[in-house]
């Protein structure tokens, strides 16, 4: 039952690759909602599946798939997450696959919906797709362009105030502002603009932390939180450190090998985590025990027993048992559904 004022819902979605030796699983089962407004942040571990969820969410996972192939294969070089040549399938219809429901507004997201959400990827320089994007591109449109309305031409000038573009804006109004000639902070800082001068309803931001600067990081969020107040935006961003976004996010979701393990209000999550996953990616990041310090807590910080987990035979039962200090063989065996702690708090665990 969809709540009130929920501008998305995401119901049992999945994401796989199918290639000789098995499908590469990227999402497993993902579930969550988010609210008009609200600010709602994905984290994992690098290889989690951050990237394919926000991409299947949209609906492109397929597309996404389908294109990183045919760039590998064209430039002999293999983007994040793709086998290796010998292991992709001959077919030429060679695509992932998605499934799954994903609501937006209360109906089921098409390409008419996605006027109303941005999407800003992950720009990663070795990765063969961003490298197409970026090739032969103008990025000076939005910031020399005045066809906006005001409300989102103040929000530009906000951005470039904030992001210190002014000097882009006064190369872009001299001619053509070519991508290739941008540091990847620089094309990262105008994709968010060109994406908030869309107007949308829905912004999805994938990784900024690895792009940006910390003081950087610092004026993306002061621009969205900018932003969230002009135009009522609701916001999903991406990342693998959690410190970065305390005082940005509504909700986390904790994602482990392609499936959300908790979710709940940030205090919560990060202050009272109840998953052994979620406890454990905690006490590994230092600026989050320094939290904890200056709250009297005393939590020693410690590291992830590192299990490499293979997207191709993921265990049975539940994800995280193979590292986790209190399975047992009901973690391994059966996979646990969520159990409701209150106040919109969610936890996949048997023995929570």
């Amino acid at each position: 039952m969809l709540q009130e004022n929920e501008i998305l819902r995401v119901e049992n979605l999945s994401a796989s690759i199918p290639f000789k030796n098995g499908p590469i699983i990227c999402i497993d089962g993902v579930s969550f909602s988010l609210l008009a407004g609200q600010t709602l942040g994905i984290i994992g571990e690098r290889e989690s599946g951050k990237s394919s969820l926000l991409i299947s969410i949209l609906g492109q996972f397929e597309r996404v798939m389908q294109f990183r192939l045919a760039s590998a294969q064209k430039m002999r070089l293999m983007s994040c997450r793709i086998p290796p040549p010998t292991q992709i399938p001959t077919s030429d219809d060679w695509i992932g696959c998605a499934s799954g429901k994903v609501l937006y507004n209360g109906e089921v997201i098409t390409q008419e919906h996605l006027g109303g959400i941005s999407f800003v990827p992950e720009d990663n320089q070795q990765n063969v797709a961003f490298e197409f994007v970026r090739r032969e591109r103008d990025m000076g449109v939005t910031l020399r362009s005045d066809d906006y309305p005001s409300h989102l031409i103040e929000l530009r000038d906000k951005a470039i105030a904030l992001f210190g573009l002014e000097e882009f804006v006064s190369r872009a109004r001299k001619g053509k502002l070519e991508a290739a000639t941008l540091k990847a902070n620089q094309f990262r800082k105008i994709r968010i603009i060109e994406a908030l001068m869309a107007d949308p309803k829905l912004l999805l931001i994938d990784q900024p932390t690895d792009m940006l600067e910390v003081t950087e990081i610092r004026q993306l969020i002061d621009l969205l939180t900018y932003a969230q107040e002009m135009i009522n935006l609701s916001v999903i961003v991406t990342s693998n450190d959690v410190s970065f976004f305390t005082n940005f996010l509504d909700r986390i979701a904790i994602l482990y090998a392609g499936r959300i393990v908790e979710v709940g209000s940030t205090e919560a999550t990060i202050f009272e985590p109840l998953h052994p996953y979620t406890k454990n990616l905690m006490a590994s990041n230092p600026a989050v025990i320094m939290m904890y310090k200056r709250r009297g807590m005393k939590i020693r910080l410690r590291g992830i027993h590192d299990r490499h987990i293979d997207s191709t035979t993921l265990p049975s039962g539940c994800v995280f048992n193979p590292q986790c200090e209190i399975a047992t063989d009901l973690c391994r065996t059966s996979r646990p559904n969520f159990k409701e702690f209150g106040n919109d708090r969610w936890v996949s665990c048997h023995h929570c």
